[in-house]
């Protein structure tokens, strides 16, 4: 979620970022029954925004010989 905040001034605009709880919990929402399925979701139904990420073609982070498989430019 993007946190930039803009305060503006006649002679100047100040960018600064929100502070806000990273412990705060939200309330549980209820879900009307007819809501349709969410667009990315897991099996269940539930909304799940890594569901379009396709790991079928990951290259894994060590090789066959245990072995880290990124580049000194750490791609």
């Amino acid at each position: 979620f993007d946190l930039m905040v803009l305060r503006v001034f006649p002679d100047r605009i100040e960018q600064r970022r929100a502070e806000v709880s990273r412990f705060a919990n939200c309330p549980p929402v209820r879900i009307p029954p007819d809501t349709m399925t969410p667009k990315y979701h897991d099996a269940q139904g539930r909304s799940d925004p890594y569901a379009q990420i396709d790991i079928s073609s990951q290259i894994p982070a060590r090789d066959q010989y245990d072995k880290e498989n990124y580049r000194e430019d750490g791609f």
